[in-house]
């Protein structure tokens, strides 16, 4: 008989640990359906830590029942809703369309298509005229399906695919799904302003998660691993599981550029301030979407959901959160910004703490020489 080979995780024992314990706290909280949160290391792919809630006993693997068994991160698919506002931003600025302090008018309701005039998306409020800046802050709507128009659907539609959109991640586990992402000539005349706002195409908490990453880390796509190696009985490595780039996906000075609205994002005029790390620079987009019942969106079944990073000038690790239809005191939505958010900030404190990262007095400035002039969209 000959010795088996060995294999080397990049899963943390700690992490995984403050993962499934912040998991079992938001079930506690919101009784949801399932929640799921994945942490990686944007600039290598490795995931560091996933769970999903409800979970199951993996010595009791048949005994549990099948829709516990599957892992919710790669298989259960939703919409993005304005996690997803990401794409069509990068977008624009990749494309030289905008910059980040053009001006874009939200308080324009409609849009002509051909001989045709069709609504924009509604904002929670009236926002007027705004920068781009402002309308990831702001997480504008009609800001975005403006800049969606902008870009037209080829473009829109490559970008989502670039971001790993409408493709499986090759996260390496059986059952990953590879989401809905139609093609242009599938698209009817509000495609193109709701796509942009993540509606009218679906993924899974990992696409979402892959495509924030890119973001952390420079503008390139990485793939989503959890085996590092395997290796022999003598520590040999006999199959190595590299970093793998898949492409890059914006220029770095655009995803610096985002980070920095990101940044806003995470502030206490943005969506995400229950996010806020002491010392940090925090990174990230909440999401709220209307779940889709009886052919209608509801609106009293949500997803809430927040992917982040930090430090945002030099990310060491992503974190998402994604909860499906929380349960919320009477009058109350459960949103992106009051439920995954805080979870993010909990489990992120925690690993500023293992891993030692060192607080700053003052939150950097991500882009130098910033543009002083001022454009109109």
């Amino acid at each position: 008989p000959m010795d088996g080979l060995n294999v080397e995780l990049s899963l943390d024992r700690m992490i995984q640990d403050m993962v499934e314990e912040e998991l079992k706290r938001v079930v506690e909280d919101f009784e949801p359906l399932s929640a799921s949160m994945i942490v990686s290391d944007p600039k290598s792919g490795y995931v560091l830590a996933l769970a999903n809630a409800p979970d199951f006993d993996p010595n009791l693997f048949f005994e549990a029942d099948l829709a516990t068994q599957r892992n919710r991160a790669l298989s259960d698919l939703y919409e993005p809703g304005s996690t997803f506002k990401i794409v069509p931003v990068c977008g624009a600025l990749n494309e030289g369309l905008v910059s980040a302090d053009c001006l874009v008018d939200c308080s324009k309701s409609t849009y002509r298509r051909g001989s045709k005039l069709l609504r924009l998306p509604s904002d929670h409020k009236p926002l007027g005229e705004i920068s781009v800046s402002k309308v990831v802050q702001k997480s504008s709507n009609r800001g975005v399906a403006q800049l969606g128009i902008k870009l037209g659907a080829g473009r829109l539609y490559d970008y989502c695919k670039a971001f790993g959109f409408g493709s499986k991640t090759g996260f390496g586990i059986g059952g990953e799904r590879r989401g809905m992402l139609h093609a242009p000539k599938n698209w009817d005349g509000l495609t193109i302003t709701r796509l942009p706002m993540g509606h009218a195409v679906s993924v899974t908490a990992m696409q979402i998660h892959q495509a924030m990453s890119a973001v952390a880390n420079d503008g390139i796509l990485m793939k989503p691993q959890f085996v590092e190696r395997v290796f022999d009985q003598k520590g040999k490595t006999v199959v190595p599981f590299n970093p793998k780039p898949v492409r890059r996906v914006v220029s770095s000075s655009v995803a610096k550029t985002l980070s920095e609205m990101l940044v806003s994002v995470v502030s206490t005029e943005g969506t995400a301030r229950q996010a806020r790390l002491d010392g940090f620079a925090v990174a990230g987009k909440t999401g709220t979407t209307q779940k889709i019942i009886d052919g209608r969106y509801s609106n009293r079944h949500h997803v809430a959901s927040f992917v982040g990073y930090f430090p945002a000038e030099d990310p060491s690790v992503v974190i998402t959160v994604v909860v499906d239809e929380p349960k919320m005191k009477k009058g109350l939505l459960g949103y992106g910004g009051s439920v995954a958010a805080p979870s993010f900030r909990r489990v992120g404190e925690r690993i500023i703490g293992y891993l030692g990262l060192e607080p700053k007095n003052e939150i950097p400035n991500l882009i130098s020489g910033k543009v002083n002039g001022v454009s109109a969209l």
